[in-house]
């Protein structure tokens, strides 16, 4: 049984704890053994734990003697009632290391699941999350902040569940550092505690987190609670990719008609030349004919009236054909407004 497994010595190391004055050793210890309590229906125990757990947060030593007692005698019973179980307990292991030597054959199918980080330095509390989570998630998990930050930014899991109460580095510090990564800052944290308080409810969302458990926790809630935040970071991811892609084929659209407006301005110019050559031509040849009668009636003996008059006739074509470039120039102008 799990419970005895994590739990049989936790009342020495309590009073070690205690008796040497190092409280928050034994906060933290009294706050699992708590939550273990809880989780597996032992409610005197739970609630011996957490009144010592509350002396504690307050700096207050000595335990009163009665309530160590009241601790001790409980989590004896607690140990005894699940003692026959823990032979059951040490097959589940040797069964667990069977199935993570048939990893491989699963690699495949864990490739599809969704996966979950547990950070908790909590063993036990780490093995009841993971059997809870395991048949529909690819479930890891780090005992420490400094080990699951690394960790996280790496595998880049659906969804992070979180304890507040860890040695070194807490839930508080480990998530900050979560959000301050551009990497896993949309990676959405559950805090899964035995932290029963309002205040630090409010200090978890306040620092990002998607959702705030209590233990002791029903697992049927638990699953639920974590598809949900798991369904929800999927529908976000798609419609993310749904912009970056809608933005993609805007650009594709802008580029294309830029082109087609690019291509059509060249054929409009191209046309605009034409027909400006054509009259250019045109006129100049009108010119170029009256010069020459000009020069013809010269030798013919022309006199001056009649050469300045062809001079004058080829003059007027070269106002016209003057008058004929401005006026293609602003009606080419008024198109282009348009």
């Amino acid at each position: 049984m799990v419970f005895v497994k994590y739990n049989q010595t936790k009342f020495s190391e309590i009073k070690n704890g205690v008796d040497s004055g190092d409280i928050r050793l034994a906060h933290r210890l009294v706050h699992i053994l708590k939550a273990n309590a809880g989780q597996v229906g032992k409610y005197e125990l739970f609630k011996i734990a957490e009144k010592i757990e509350a002396l504690l947060k307050d700096d207050i030593l000595p335990i009163p003697d009665d309530a160590m007692s009241v601790l001790e005698r409980e989590l004896t019973l607690a140990l005894e009632d699940f003692r026959p179980f823990f032979d059951e307990a040490a097959e589940n292991v040797l069964s667990d290391n069977a199935e993570k030597a048939q990893d491989t054959s699963i690699h495949e199918d864990n490739e599809t699941k969704s996966t979950i980080m547990i950070i908790d330095d909590n063993a036990s509390n780490i093995k009841v999350l993971s059997r809870i989570l395991s048949s529909e998630y690819s479930v890891f998990d780090a005992t420490s902040g400094q080990e699951a930050i690394a960790a996280v930014i790496e595998q880049l899991p659906d969804l992070v569940l979180l304890e507040v109460f860890m040695s070194e580095m807490d839930g508080y510090a480990t998530i900050e550092a979560l959000k301050n990564n551009e990497k896993t800052k949309d990676i959405p944290v559950v805090f899964i505690t035995g932290v029963d308080d309002a205040c630090a409810e409010e200090k978890a969302l306040s620092l990002g987190a998607a959702d705030y458990i209590v233990k002791p926790f029903s697992p049927a809630v638990v699953k639920l609670r974590v598809g949900n935040h798991v369904h929800i970071g999927k529908l976000r991811r798609e419609v993310e990719s749904a912009l970056v892609a809608s933005r993609s084929v805007s650009r594709a659209k802008s580029d294309f008609l830029a082109k087609m407006s690019n291509g059509l301005q060249a054929l409009m110019n191209a046309e605009f030349l034409r027909n400006i050559g054509h009259e250019l031509k045109t006129s100049l040849t009108r010119i170029h004919t009256s010069i020459t009668n000009a020069a013809d009636l010269i030798d013919y003996g022309m006199d001056k009236d009649e050469m300045l008059e062809s001079l004058e006739d080829a003059g007027q074509e070269i106002m016209k054909m003057a008058d004929l470039i401005n006026s293609e120039i602003s009606r080419y102008a008024g198109e282009g407004e348009h």
